[in-house]
């Protein structure tokens, strides 16, 4: 993911591997002149979208799935948490709710 990030924010590659990498390339980004955050957060979520089915469920979000509950809160972006519950609990496939929030859009979800 860091690499194709790297890619699109036209930075160089990152030379750190794994969760650094992706904080390598957004410091980089950002370090640049007249760059800004505001235009960082929709390119990574862009590029987390399309590479994340590809990415292994990272080990504590499958433990947090291990719970038996029925309610999980998350500022994240991406599908993880909800990929890691419905491996752990197969019958809850296809029935989890995930209700987004966007400060820039105005429409309610359903």
């Amino acid at each position: 993911m860091a690499e194709e990030l790297a890619l699109r924010l036209e930075v160089g590659a990152p030379q750190h591997t794994g969760e650094c990498a992706l904080n390598e390339v957004a410091c980089s980004y950002l370090a640049r002149l007249r760059s800004r955050a505001e235009k960082l957060y929709p390119v990574v979520k862009e590029v987390v979208e399309e590479l994340e089915q590809s990415v292994p469920i990272p080990k504590a979000l499958n433990d947090l799935a291990a719970l038996l509950v029925k309610l999980f809160v998350t500022t994240t972006f991406d599908n993880f948490l909800v990929r890691a519950i419905e491996q752990r609990h197969p019958a809850w496939a296809g029935r989890i709710r995930q209700i987004e929030y966007s400060p820039v859009r105005k429409e309610v979800p359903n």
